[in-house]
């Protein structure tokens, strides 16, 4: 399988601007090349397909009013495609040749194998222009989802469930207590251990949405690998920043530090040690994950201002 060099294309064009007949056949030909990979915003998700020429979209498609399973792979016309929304062409860094993605396309018409998250209209659409299925959108949720699933990990591992209720302090000194033992500390350590370590599960679900992508254009895979490395380092700051906090705000020495410390950060949310054990837990994760999603839109954009300057 031969990939080459694509030129990064990104036009955005209103449906309402393609006229119907052999007008939209024109119009079509000087906007999209054979082989572009399309995509139409539906509200909460894109729909995705394959240019193939003369006005014309390969593409999952059905009529769920009528059967719920009818979706399957079916040429249409670029008005059907983006049913009302404007029509926006994938970039590549590499990929197939056109005329050899326009053959998978065809190739896969009458396809009924739809799936929402194993097999959708963007594996469809990246079969063809690369050869390999892969869905971002799907990665994308996985990485929404996996958030709130490390948030509650890390309230039931802090009091074995109870800090749900922000009560068993008990519990929380002898889960960090536990988790700080691990690299040889005590309550103190646990909090920056678990906050880590929660992070860090969280981190590789929310990475999904990063990973890299080696048929992205290259301001693209430098976008998500800035996103990763400044997630992990903010992991890592966050992590040691709650230690610090905790330390600042407590009293005497030991438990009774930790235990105080994390008395007066639950106070915040109006609990108790349980509470500020889950919030110093949290607090790492949320601000990698807002780290890694800023340092992804700051180099995006730096990146579509560069061949303007150059």
């Amino acid at each position: 399988m031969k990939l080459y060099n694509q030129i990064s294309t990104n036009a955005l064009v209103p449906v309402g601007g393609l006229l119907p007949g052999q007008v939209n056949t024109i119009v079509a030909e000087r906007l999209y090349h054979l082989g572009d990979h399309l995509r139409s915003t539906r509200g909460v998700y894109t729909h995705h397909g394959i240019y193939v020429g003369e006005g014309q979209v390969v593409h999952y498609a059905g009529d769920r009013a009528k059967d719920a399973d009818s979706a399957r792979v079916r040429l249409g016309t670029l008005e059907q495609f983006a049913d009302g929304q404007p029509i926006e062409v994938v970039p590549y860094g590499t990929c197939l040749p056109p005329i050899e993605v326009v053959m998978r396309a065809h190739s896969l018409l009458g396809e009924a194998r739809y799936n929402l998250v194993l097999r959708n209209c963007e594996h469809l659409a990246t079969l063809a222009k690369v050869g390999v299925p892969f869905s971002t959108q799907v990665r994308e949720v996985l990485a929404i989802v996996g958030t709130p699933l490390a948030a509650k990990m890390a309230a039931s591992f802090m009091a074995g469930g109870a800090a749900l209720k922000f009560v068993g302090a008990a519990r929380t000194m002898t889960a960090l207590s536990a988790a700080g033992g691990l690299i040889g500390g005590g309550p103190l350590a646990g909090v920056a251990v678990t906050g880590a370590a929660v992070g860090a599960v969280s981190l590789t679900t929310l990475f999904l949405a990063y990973k890299d992508d080696p048929f992205a254009p290259d301001a693209e895979r430098h976008a998500r690998a800035d996103a990763r490395r400044t997630g992990w380092l903010t992991l890592l700051f966050g992590a040691l920043g709650t230690v610090a906090l905790v330390s600042l705000l407590g009293r005497g020495r030991g438990a009774a530090l930790v235990s105080s410390g994390l008395k007066s950060v639950g106070k915040v949310v109006g609990g108790g040690m349980a509470a500020g054990a889950v919030v110093c837990a949290g607090a790492p994760l949320v601000l990698a994950a807002v780290g890694a999603k800023t340092a992804y839109s700051r180099s995006k954009k730096k990146g579509a201002k560069g061949p303007a300057e150059t």
